[in-house]
């Protein structure tokens, strides 16, 4: 991709040569060009399948929906174009399918992460079925999909930017998720009730999701204390600080907010009727209040949580 205007794309293939001096070296065997003339972003992603055909992801491909372009061997190391692999029934915008490729239980996965969704393809009836692209180089378009795994509740956060594949799992990376703060998505091929068979054998059952992964980070813990931590050399307890002490510090968690929340604004107000002061804490969803009449022990209240589709 050069220049301004988005092209087609291509994808280079590189094979491994032992030289003379036992030595290894990489000449480029193949260049690979997409099949149609118009901006389609080839090699955004690429993928060998078990079966040994390649798969190259063109995420920009009809307009941006998205596509992926396979590819399998020919005789005397060249590779032809064998078919495109594109998601059945409308996806909402520019999905971007094939932004990102893997593999598990012998399907494709293709990544549509601006339509929170990852399109599965499986070899169609009468291909191979021992892994994506097993003997069913001569059969051009042999691969269908089979399924799709969508997250709409991870918001707007890129469902299928990353994959991963092992087996009969395989996970999906959310980057954007609880506020950029991301979320992975562990999903596993579940057989039917009378079927043992995995997904790569044209099975009954379905991918389904087993484990929403997320980080344990480090939280910052409270402070509260008899006596303020003094500002001493510009440090107040564990905070920086400039001729203020820290009586007390109240952490993410004691204010209501979950992961991914992050606070934005603070304001302060006093009740003219019972004279309590409080802090009016802004968060990223909503408000938290804190009774701060004590500031040596402040008292979580409550929360307005942010008014939906806000």
């Amino acid at each position: 991709q050069t220049g301004a205007t988005p092209q087609p794309g291509a994808v280079h293939v590189f094979e491994a040569e032992v030289a003379d001096d036992g030595g290894t070296g990489w000449f480029r065997a193949a260049h690979l060009e997409s099949p149609t003339e118009g901006p389609a972003m080839l090699g955004a992603a690429v993928h060998f399948g078990a079966g040994g055909d390649l798969f190259a992801g063109a995420p920009l491909a009809g307009s941006g929906k998205g596509a992926v372009e396979r590819f399998v061997a020919a005789d005397g190391g060249r590779w032809r174009h064998a078919g495109t692999l594109t998601a059945e029934g409308d996806l909402p915008g520019q999905a971007f399918v094939g932004l990102q490729l893997a593999e598990a239980g012998g399907q494709l996965l293709a990544g549509a992460p601006f339509a929170s969704t990852v399109i599965v393809f499986g070899a169609a009836e009468g291909a191979g079925a021992e892994g994506a692209g097993a003997d069913d180089a001569d059969m051009d378009d042999a691969w269908v999909e089979r399924a799709r795994v969508a997250n709409t509740g991870a918001g707007n956060g890129f469902f299928g930017m990353a994959l991963a594949g092992s087996g009969e799992h395989f996970v999906v990376g959310a980057p954007g998720a609880s506020i950029y703060a991301g979320l992975g998505f562990l999903y596993r091929w579940t057989a039917g009730d009378d079927d043992a068979a995995g997904a790569a054998d044209g099975a009954a059952g379905e991918w389904q999701l087993a484990q929403e992964l997320a980080d344990t980070p480090m939280p910052l813990t409270a402070y509260a204390d008899d006596e303020p931590a003094l500002c001493e050399e510009g440090t107040a307890g564990r905070f920086g600080c400039s001729d203020v002490d820290l009586v007390t510090f109240m952490p993410l968690d004691q204010l209501g907010a979950k992961r991914g929340v992050m606070v934005n604004d603070i304001w302060g107000w006093t009740d003219p009727e019972t004279g309590h002061e409080w802090a009016l804490v802004g968060r990223t969803d909503g408000m938290s209040f804190v009774d701060i009449t004590d500031p040596a022990a402040p008292f979580y209240a409550g929360e307005i949580l942010l008014t939906e589709g806000a």
